[in-house]
């Protein structure tokens, strides 16, 4: 995959997560139309905007070679089907039997926006996004937070612009992870507390990665972490 967008994980997370990701440019060679099963191209070709085919084409792609890698299979062999939530799952009746077939019970998720796309995978619930940081009208922050957790915003970034796309990143990851989506609204979530200054570890890992947690509608604490990076807000989130 290209290496021109690079989400390298700090040291100090469990070490079972991991993600990949990959841009549009990643496209060019071709290499996708064996990769995609008939299904996906069938999807694909459903799309009427070209944008729309080439970005599902691209995570796809993305979430294929990266489990391709993670249970050394060929990426167009990689089980995946889409659960009746409508969250992409990994087939562990398909892997089973296959090298690899430790790691059948990966939880996986996948997102993309503007012309990147991230697959993550891990032993444990988890959910991954990526948004591109497009001005938005700062009314939506409101929508998104719960009073209890806007004394908090100043502490997760220095702007009303970088505040929105770090809550909103860090919430759908962990949505997606819960396996809800945006059927529960994200002010239904509470940032419970964050670390603004990153530990020994993160400080030196290439994108300065921060924390937070996040408390979901069933009581539960997840761990996040995010960051900014070339327009874009990334967050990581289990369970």
């Amino acid at each position: 995959m290209s290496t021109q967008f690079d989400v390298a994980l700090p040291r100090d997370i469990p070490a079972d997560i991991q993600v990949l990701s990959g841009s549009l440019s990643d496209l060019d060679d071709g290499s996708w139309v064996d990769v995609l099963t008939h299904e996906e191209h069938d999807r694909r070709a459903s799309f009427r905007n070209e944008a729309r085919r080439r970005l599902f084409t691209l995570g796809r792609l993305v979430l294929r070679q990266h489990l391709g890698e993670r249970l050394d299979l060929d990426p167009a062999q990689v089980p995946i089907s889409i659960h009746e939530s409508g969250r992409l799952v990994l087939d562990a009746g398909g892997v089973r039997g296959r090298p690899g077939a430790q790691s059948s019970h990966l939880q996986i998720s996948l997102a993309h926006s503007g012309e990147r796309a991230i697959a993550a995978s891990g032993n444990r619930p988890l959910g991954v996004d990526i948004e591109i940081m497009k001005p938005r009208t700062e009314r939506l922050l409101d929508y998104i937070t719960h009073a209890d957790e806007r004394p908090l915003l100043g502490l997760l970034a220095p702007t009303a612009h970088e505040q929105l796309h770090a809550v909103w990143t860090i919430k759908e990851a962990v949505l997606k992870g819960s396996g809800t989506g945006l059927r529960t609204g994200p002010r239904h979530l509470r940032i419970t507390a964050r670390n603004p200054v990153p530990t020994a570890a993160m400080a030196t890992s290439p994108k300065n990665w921060r924390l937070a947690a996040v408390q979901d509608t069933g009581g539960q604490t997840w761990n996040g972490i995010y960051h900014f990076s070339d327009d874009y807000a990334v967050a990581v989130a289990w369970g």
